[in-house]
């Protein structure tokens, strides 16, 4: 004897295969939007400020393990350990410029570890990353106020979510790449 399907179960499964199939494309847009972005930046000829030599020097001196070079003294120490790391893995000042590129648009639009609907809306935080000059204004101190920015970013979502401490945690670990950051510790 055969089972007849339940036709009210097959209805709880559709709308469910629906939005895991709308997640799905909603990830692989965001996938490829970033991959474009990414290889848009890599491709243009694009002169990334007055700064980018000076910045492609201390990269240089830190991957000949020639210390800070000067004028180097007060730049944030997270930014000098990040710039440090990428000169032991990479000899690339593209690659590293892109990476820090990247790890501003992903970390201002990715959807991971935000609690808060708002700042989980990929619309909204592409159209956020759009309105701040990171795209079109490529000097590395607006990239190092950039990678600060994400931190800023979590460290909102977990106010709004309650987490003082959290945040609190976040300002401080964005401040240690852009002292700027401190205008948004409160009391």
């Amino acid at each position: 004897m055969q089972r007849q399907p339940d036709s009210t179960s097959q209805l709880t499964y559709q709308p469910v295969l629906q939005q895991s199939l709308s997640q799905i494309c909603g990830t692989g847009l965001y996938i490829a939007f970033t991959i474009l972005i990414t290889l848009i930046y890599m491709s243009a000829d694009i002169d990334i400020g007055a700064d980018k030599p000076a910045y492609e020097l201390l990269f240089s001196y830190l991957s000949n393990d020639m210390g800070v070079p000067t004028g180097f003294e007060r730049v944030e120490p997270a930014f000098l350990a990040f710039t440090w790391l990428m000169a032991k893995l990479t000899n690339s000042t593209d690659f590293y410029f892109c990476l820090i590129f990247a790890s501003v648009f992903l970390g201002l639009t990715c959807q991971t570890g935000k609690q808060s609907a708002l700042l989980r809306d990929r619309f909204y935080l592409v159209i956020l990353w759009l309105s701040f000059p990171f795209f079109y204004s490529l000097s590395i101190n607006v990239l190092r106020q950039g990678i600060a920015l994400v931190f800023v970013v979590y460290a909102l979502d977990a106010e709004m979510s309650r987490r003082k401490y959290r945040s609190l945690a976040l300002l401080a670990l964005g401040m240690m790449f852009h002292f700027s950051t401190a205008i948004f510790m409160r009391s």
